[in-house]
């Protein structure tokens, strides 16, 4: 049998090679250099700056949300909702789901994540399902708990792959935190932003009612670095990094949350340097501005996160943390809940409920041979 031959500048997997790659760089150069960033940053007022800077190092000063004032802040937030004109896939998720759309929970979270202002929140919220329709389809955007049920075997290699976590514990200032691995994402980007979504929902929308109140008032972080330095980051064609850059944008601008601070180690010098450069272009404003540039060599060193009020004692080794975080189990108890809410949701009486059953212990199988290899 003739052999498949790989397209021209790429690799016999699919990957760019890195002589295009450097090629497209340079020549066509969409990209966003590290000083052009940091010019953009310091180019907004001071007192943007200054709000910015208090909430990265975790300093930000508490909303008091009393009784009076929550109820005023739902009735703005619900007048702003009926003044947007065109909010078709809110509508919808209104009449599928009236309970939860309108559930104080629910437009509370938004609420928080704008800092109460009203007309920010609604918008978000419009996006909010706009892009649930968009990553999930119809049938699963508008429950609400969305599930790993609800996703293709397409998808779960991304999970798998652990290239997104989703730490156990809060920072000093009570933000969230999730760990990126940039070089072990999956190649599909559309699969990645979904995962994405779910575990921000996970963390939004926690049964720890305690844990999803402060990171929905305080926010979350994020810390970017390559963890596994034997692996080969050209699997970032440009159209995949382009597609996964917008997507992450779109998503963090829809989520009811707050990005307060992106972290991201890095090796100040070759290939990946242009290659992140490349993907802040593609980066809303929003998150540029929430960006915080590590070498990687100081990516062990205790003070660099400590500083932003981020101790190592919450963060995977990998980062230089002490904590004994397993992946699998954390994934696996996700599961047992979406597997046990699922069960406890349908009709035993129904003809499909053995189907439903099954399609799950399938679900469950296929995420239990992917998580061998992470």
């Amino acid at each position: 049998h003739r052999r498949h031959q790989p397209s021209p500048g790429h690799n016999g997997d699919g990957r760019m090679s890195t002589t295009v790659w450097s090629s497209w760089l340079f020549q066509e150069r969409p990209q966003l250099t590290f000083a052009e960033a940091n010019e953009e940053f310091e180019s907004l007022p001071e007192n943007e700056r200054f709000r910015l800077m208090k909430e990265r190092y975790g300093q930000e000063e508490d909303i008091v949300e009393n009784p009076a004032f929550i109820s005023d802040s739902l009735q703005r937030f619900d007048a702003a909702m009926d003044s947007i004109p065109n909010k078709e896939a809110y509508e919808t998720a209104l009449f599928i789901n009236p309970e939860y759309v309108e559930s104080r929970k629910l437009r509370l979270a938004f609420l928080r994540a704008d800092r109460f202002d009203a007309e920010s929140a609604a918008r978000r919220m419009a996006r909010f399902w706009e892009a649930k329709v968009q990553l999930f389809g119809i049938d699963n955007a508008f429950n609400s708990h969305l599930s790993l049920f609800d996703f293709q075997d397409i998808d779960f290699p991304a999970l798998a792959c652990g290239a997104i976590r989703l730490m156990p514990q809060l920072d000093n200032a009570g933000r969230g935190i999730f760990c990126c691995d940039t070089e072990q994402y999956d190649p599909n980007p559309d699969s990645m932003i979904r995962m994405f979504w779910y575990l921000m929902e996970a963390a939004i929308f926690s049964k720890d009612d305690r844990r999803s109140e402060s990171v929905q008032k305080h926010g979350m972080v994020a810390i970017s670095a390559v963890f596994n330095q034997n692996n080969n980051p050209h699997v970032w064609t440009p159209s995949r990094l382009k597609a996964f850059a917008t997507g992450f944008s779109h998503a963090v601008n829809a989520l009811p949350v707050r990005f307060v601070g992106i972290h991201r180690f890095h090796d100040i010098g070759g290939f990946r340097k242009h290659i992140l450069e490349h993907a802040l272009y593609f980066m809303s404003q929003q998150l540029r501005k929430r960006i915080i540039i590590h070498s990687i060599s100081d990516i062990k060193n205790t003070y660099e996160l400590a500083a932003y009020g981020i101790p190592m004692e919450i963060l995977p080794c990998q980062v230089g943390g002490s904590l004994d975080f397993n992946y699998q189990e954390w994934i696996h108890d996700l599961m047992f809940e979406d597997s046990h809410r699922l069960r406890a949701g349908l009709d035993v009486n129904n003809e499909t409920w053995e189907e439903a059953v099954k399609e799950c212990e399938e679900k469950v199988e296929l995420l239990t041979t992917l998580m061998k290899f992470v």
